[in-house]
């Protein structure tokens, strides 16, 4: 259906080609012109989410450093998750070198989802107070 568009005989281009794989095009036509997305915003989407989750793991270690002291969290805890709201060399150390193996990726979003399911926990205990 694309290639019809596109090229129909007589027609011009909806797509403009810039030679790199998928053009740079986000979504697809499906059936009736129902818009599918590419795999390369669903990867963006994808590290939209992952930098809003680093948000707010930073917001709840601030949250949990500022508790009063016979409700905060151990050194050791805040630090650790200070670490995970860091991005460290093994997932990406610039631009062009990164990890390709989304093992790596995908443990480390564990990770962070489980520290601010353990902050927002130390939080809620004195939600009543």
């Amino acid at each position: 259906m694309l290639s019809q568009i596109v090229s129909s005989p007589g027609s011009r281009s909806l797509l403009k080609s810039y030679k790199v794989n998928g053009d740079g095009v986000l979504v697809w036509p499906g059936p009736n012109f129902t818009p599918y997305s590419s795999i390369r915003l669903e990867v963006i989407r994808d590290g939209i989410e992952d930098y809003e989750y680093l948000a707010l793991l930073s917001h709840l270690v601030e949250q949990v450093s500022a508790l009063p002291l016979a409700r905060r969290p151990g050194r050791d805890l805040i630090e650790e998750a200070e670490a995970l709201a860091r991005v460290p060399d093994t997932i990406s150390r610039s631009l062009t070198d990164y990890t390709k193996d989304p093992r790596i990726i995908f443990q480390r979003r564990r990770q962070i989802g489980d520290m601010v399911e353990r902050l927002s926990a130390l939080l809620d205990t004195g939600a009543g107070e």
